[in-house]
């Protein structure tokens, strides 16, 4: 059991799990714009990309920061920096060498989202000792992740297809994506509104206050469900419908639940895994569509 465990909190913390969440949430996004469900060499940018930059995010705030290791959410790097370091160098080559393999039209498409990711963690601007990252501005951290996340893995499919799309349909997937990365990212802002205050980062959850900001992210999730009944339903598409709205119904009960924010996996196994669960339930109800009809 303990070693289970070791192993489990190994794949969250070490940020191969919400690589790997990252990979599904685009095999989602394969079945919603119509693509067979297959595999790509953009796939591997899509992995690497996500490792290198959760891991890059966090070696810059160990460095700026020295004093932030001692915080609860670094507590595995503390513990295991040797490892952190080693799979900071696995994933800086494994992203180098599905970017040298990529297509020119997908890093046309990636070389300004991954420029807002990388400045979302280091400094584009600097002046009198004091410096300025995209998370700095206030209210900019929530919506930056949410619009990367759902940008990257409905334009890739794409671009790699060569595919092209209704703008009225990519605007409804975008919308429906969006407000569901915004509802499971918001529970962060949340968890870091002591720090964020201290550092005078001003978030949403500092200035509604942590019940709204919890009521908020419930509706964001119950919004994000509506949109993606309205839109599905209307095209007809019911297995799909039905699929956001029961992996909704579910990732808003585990992200409400009291008790499960309790959890030390909380934010990173189960918050995160809400995309998972959101993927794998996609994947079905197309599954069970071709076998029933």
């Amino acid at each position: 059991m303990k070693s289970i465990r070791k192993s489990l909190d190994f794949i969250i913390y070490s940020n191969l799990f919400i690589a790997l969440v990252a990979l599904a949430f685009t095999f989602e996004a394969q079945i919603l714009l119509g693509q067979p469900l297959s595999w790509h060499p953009y796939l591997f940018i899509i992995f690497f990309a996500t490792f290198f930059d959760y891991n890059l995010h966090r070696l810059y705030t160990l460095i700026r920061y020295p004093s932030a290791i001692a915080l609860e959410k670094h507590q595995w790097v503390r513990k295991h920096k040797l490892t952190f370091y080693i799979l900071m160098c696995i994933s800086t080559i494994g992203f180098i060498i599905a970017i040298w393999n990529a297509k020119p039209e997908v890093l046309i498409v990636l070389s300004p989202l991954a420029l807002l990711t990388v400045f979302y963690s280091i400094p584009f601007y600097k002046s009198n000792n004091k410096t300025l990252r995209l998370r700095d501005i206030p209210f900019l951290k929530l919506f930056l992740i949410a619009f990367n996340w759902t940008i990257i893995t409905l334009l890739l499919p794409l671009v790699q297809a060569g595919q092209s799309i209704n703008i009225t349909d990519f605007l409804a997937l975008s919308l429906e994506r969006f407000l569901f990365m915004c509802a499971i990212c918001l529970p962060f802002d949340i968890r870091d509104m002591e720090s964020d205050a201290a550092s005078g980062l001003s978030t949403i959850p500092i200035k509604i206050g942590e019940k709204a900001a919890w009521q908020l992210t419930g509706g964001l999730m119950i919004t994000s469900i509506a949109v993606s009944l309205l839109y599905h339903g209307v095209k007809g598409d019911y297995f799909i419908a039905a699929a956001f709205v029961l992996s909704g119904l579910l990732n808003l009960v585990l992200i409400q639940s009291k008790q499960l924010r309790q959890h030390p996996n909380f934010h990173h196994g189960i918050v995160d895994g809400t995309m998972l669960i959101q993927a794998m339930s996609i994947v079905l109800a197309e599954w069970l569509k071709t076998v029933i009809l």
